[in-house]
């Protein structure tokens, strides 16, 4: 009697068991299940390409990865909450233990906290998923901070499922690097910051919303965004965005010891998100050489080529083109601005004048025959900075492939520096002005010019 009494409380006992998740009278059937979701830590930081940097950070201490999913049933309402804190890139496995069946949204985020278990992002709203959201107070923001995101829809029908989640990147990185930042400068450091109309400062989770509606500008307190400091002596910082989008314009700040603020040089980018791509300016070429924005591969040879003497000045040489095939070889370039609004008069020419700024001192200017812009005719490159060399010009223009001829001298004129182009089509003359400053010019070769040339030999 007694083992009988036993069995029948084990088998009601298991019959609880097995019955424990039921929301209805049915005993037989469960309604449960358990998603087990894999969240691949690593994978954010591979997509930035700034694994080593978090690497070092965790085996140093300084910062630990974390990781919250958030679970959200049909109605939008928060479900279950989980979190997790870990000093490796091992992926993260979480149990949901008993989930009733049915379909879910699963978002999950993932950045860093320091020591003291801090991070730079907030979350709020999370009870709902139509109102759950990160976001940032913060600016300066450094790489291994890095924002990542994902989400899925998971349904739970009995037994497991499993998850894998792989978050991506919500910003991108800016790798900001400096050259000749010295004390001659002036300044104590600089500082590269982002306009407050293209600031956004956070991101709605819900996965449901457009590309436009998900992101959080910053509107409230007209704060501008600072990407990155770099002190002087230093050469870089990589710095985290969310900001994105065509032309994103940047201002690069020269900040001295009395903390004034002085403009050096703005940029456009074009910020996608996931990204990672180099910033610089070198401080001795400030008024001839342009910031670079891009991958570093672009990078890697644009730098080479300002490094053999090569300046940006690559003026489009189509003689006979229009105002509209120019504007579209401008706008090819890294960096460019237009100098004048409109075509004009340029009464010493006798020709109509659109002019365009390569450098924050050096210009491409084209001269056309008509005032709507038909039948391109002269171009030049003025230098504006008496302090950069009459001897870049020339180095320059032998590394464009011209070929020097020696010096011309046309009557009442100054002397100047004639080159041709290897097939004798287009003629380049350089000249030195008496306050310093240089200008190249480009034009159809003028068989009447050979006259004035005194060869190399002579």
């Amino acid at each position: 009697m007694k083992m009988k009494l036993m069995a029948a409380a084990a088998l009601c006992c298991m019959m609880t068991a097995f019955t424990a998740c039921s929301l209805d009278d049915n005993p037989v059937a469960p309604v449960c299940g358990r998603a087990m979701i894999t969240v691949n830590t690593a994978a954010l930081y591979d997509e930035l390409n700034i694994t080593d940097e978090v690497s070092d950070a965790l085996d140093d201490g300084r910062i630990s990865i974390i990781d919250t999913v958030l679970i959200y049933d049909q109605a939008g309402d928060l479900v279950t909450k989980l979190g997790a804190k870990s000093s490796t890139l091992q992926p993260i496995t979480f149990d949901t233990e008993d989930l009733v069946n049915g379909t879910y949204t699963l978002v999950a985020w993932q950045s860093t906290c320091n020591r003291k278990d801090k991070t730079v992002w907030s979350i709020s709203g999370e009870e709902q998923l139509s109102t759950v959201n990160l976001y940032t107070i913060y600016e300066n923001i450094d790489c291994t901070r890095a924002l990542g995101y994902a989400s899925a829809t998971v349904t739970i029908d009995y037994g497991f499922t499993d998850v894998d989640v792989q978050p991506k990147s919500l910003g991108s990185i800016i790798d900001i690097q400096i050259d000749n930042l010295t004390e001659d400068t002036g300044y104590s450091r600089v500082a590269l910051t982002g306009d407050n109309s293209q600031y956004v400062i956070g991101c709605k989770l819900d996965p449901s919303l457009s590309e436009e509606d998900r992101w959080i500008m910053e509107r409230e307190h007209d704060w501008s965004e600072s990407v990155g400091y770099i002190a002087t002596g230093k050469t870089g910082k990589k710095g985290f965005t969310l900001t994105h989008g065509d032309n994103v314009h940047y201002v690069l700040w020269g900040i001295n010891e009395d903390n004034n603020w002085e403009w050096i040089t703005s940029s456009n980018f074009n910020l996608g998100t996931g990204e990672n791509n180099i910033y610089y300016f070198d401080m001795n070429r400030r008024n001839w050489q342009p910031s670079f924005y891009g991958t570093h591969e672009d990078f890697a040879i644009w730098k080479a080529d300002r490094d053999a003497g090569l300046l940006v000045v690559d003026p489009c040489l189509d003689w006979g083109c229009s105002i509209d095939d120019v504007e579209q070889h401008i706008k090819a370039k890294q960096w460019w601005r237009h100098g004048n609004d409109k075509l004009e008069i340029w009464e010493t020419w006798g020709m109509w004048h659109k002019w365009y700024y390569v450098a924050n001192l050096l210009t491409e200017q084209y001269l056309f025959e008509t005032e709507d812009g038909q039948n391109l005719r002269l171009v030049l490159s003025l230098c504006h900075d008496s302090n950069v060399p009459f001897e870049v010009a020339h180095t320059s223009i032998l590394k464009q492939g011209y070929i020097y001829a020696g010096k011309v001298v046309f009557p009442g004129d100054d002397p100047g520096d004639i080159y041709f182009s290897a097939d004798g089509e287009t003629e380049v003359q350089a000249y030195l002005f008496d306050d310093g400053r240089w200008e190249i010019t480009y034009q159809p070769t003028d068989p009447n010019d050979l006259q004035y040339i005194i060869p190399v030999d002579e």
